[in-house]
């Protein structure tokens, strides 16, 4: 696959029932960054999809998304890689993906770290922002032990979230990559704005940006299926 046609080729619908879910606030469970373990420990958790405000005023965002035909060496294969190619990340969400860099100090610690460090401009909705994100290992995010012995359990990121390239930290978020018999499943969290202070989270925090980040991450995990089997072939050797 040239990055051409990865440009070209049409951006995966959002299932039916992700939008009827998604169209106002719901009853999903309430759970707060602090109990982030029970997403891995509570199966009942893992097919929630919708958002819901918190009393403090954040947001609880949870969604799953099947990817057939993924392993977790492709994921690894394209962590290590869109990072260092702008064109890579424009081509995986054209028109919502503008730009992605890494630190200096990342690129020189190269493959020697489990973290990641990513500056980037993305749109939600209507909102286009600079974002620094941080995706850590799975311990250093707080997660136990004990809940990542999950069996199905094939790969884990945790993901903190700041604007103006890091200036203001903003949310948490976390992926889990489940094994299924003909690929893997994610399962998603993001606690939105739960790093703000209150004052903030009521001028900043609107559910319209809460269904736009629903939909851009979704796009994003399912365009996955579509792009990185193709892509590793062709760029896989090179990177």
């Amino acid at each position: 696959m040239e990055i051409q046609q990865l440009k070209d080729m049409p951006l995966p619908p959002l299932p039916d029932e992700f939008i009827r879910n998604m169209e106002a606030a719901s009853l999903i469970s309430l759970t707060d960054f602090s109990r982030r373990d029970c997403v891995l420990t509570q199966p009942e958790l893992q097919t929630e999809t919708g958002y819901r405000r918190f009393p403090d005023d954040s947001w609880l965002l949870a969604f799953s998304c099947p990817l057939p035909g993924l392993n977790p060496e492709l994921l690894r294969w394209w962590l290590r890689t869109f990072p260092k190619r702008d064109d890579f990340f424009r081509g995986w969400y054209p028109g919502a993906h503008a730009d992605v860099s890494q630190p200096a100090a990342e690129l020189l610690r190269g493959k020697k770290s489990d973290s990641l460090t990513l500056y980037t401009v993305e749109s939600f909705g209507q909102h286009l922002m600079p974002l620094k994100i941080e995706f850590v290992p799975p311990t250093a995010y707080g997660l136990s032990r004990e809940a990542l012995r999950i069996p199905r359990l094939a790969l884990t990121l945790g993901c903190r979230i700041g604007l103006y390239r890091g200036a203001l930290s903003h949310s948490e978020g976390m992926y889990l990559f489940l094994k299924e018999e003909k690929g893997m499943h994610a399962v998603v969290r993001f606690w939105l704005g739960c790093r703000l202070t209150p004052v903030l989270r009521r001028r900043l925090l609107t559910e319209d940006l809460v269904r736009g980040t629903a939909e851009h991450a979704y796009i994003e995990l399912a365009r996955l299926p579509q792009i990185l089997p193709e892509l590793s072939k062709t760029y896989g050797e090179r990177n």
